[in-house]
């Protein structure tokens, strides 16, 4: 079994959501985003701009599984500048989310 050494945000309701702020995209023209998670039934995430309503970035279907893996998604608009970032547990899949990355 594979044991963390840090902390995860667990997800375990419908609308469930972490705020991660004032992170600094630069001008980085980012195009993907990819979560380090963990769902035993398979989640699904919204990730937006500074409210909970607000700007969609991404969304990603996060596979069942029972160990940690890494979930690739698109970003739908590409963020500049520094923004909260908010992360979203659309359905009510239990997930554990590790970490965040943008990648160019």
């Amino acid at each position: 079994a594979h044991r963390m050494k840090g902390w995860a945000a667990n997800f375990n309701q419908k609308g469930a959501w972490i705020r991660y702020n004032a992170v600094d995209f630069k001008q980085d023209k980012f195009r993907k985003v990819i979560l380090m998670a963990n769902s035993h039934e398979g989640a699904e995430i919204e990730i937006r701009l500074d409210k909970l309503n607000g700007i969609l970035v991404s969304s990603a279907k996060i596979n069942k599984s029972l160990s940690w893996d890494k979930t690739k998604a698109n970003l739908l608009k590409t963020p500049s500048g520094k923004h909260d970032l908010f992360v979203i547990l659309k359905n009510s899949s239990p997930v554990a989310i590790d970490w965040i990355k943008f990648e160019l």
